[in-house]
């Protein structure tokens, strides 16, 4: 289970364009409403465990979206 859960998505000019505290919302490939366009995207996950005494722990990567 997760303590805290951050997560970023950014677009290829580093602007980010989702981010959420929680874990059941997520990215639905939509900015401001409107389909994101096609293409690569970038991605920053930070979490931290219920376990006592664990990090901050860091996951990032890029995703391509494609329609």
């Amino acid at each position: 289970p997760l303590k805290e859960y951050y997560i970023e998505v950014l677009d290829r000019y580093g602007q980010v364009i989702f981010q959420s505290f929680d874990f059941a919302n997520q990215w639905d490939g939509r900015v401001h409403g409107v389909p994101a366009d096609v293409g690569t995207y970038f991605y920053l996950i930070k979490y931290v465990l219920e376990k006592p005494g664990s990090p901050e722990r860091y996951i990032k990567g890029d995703i391509t979206l494609l329609r």
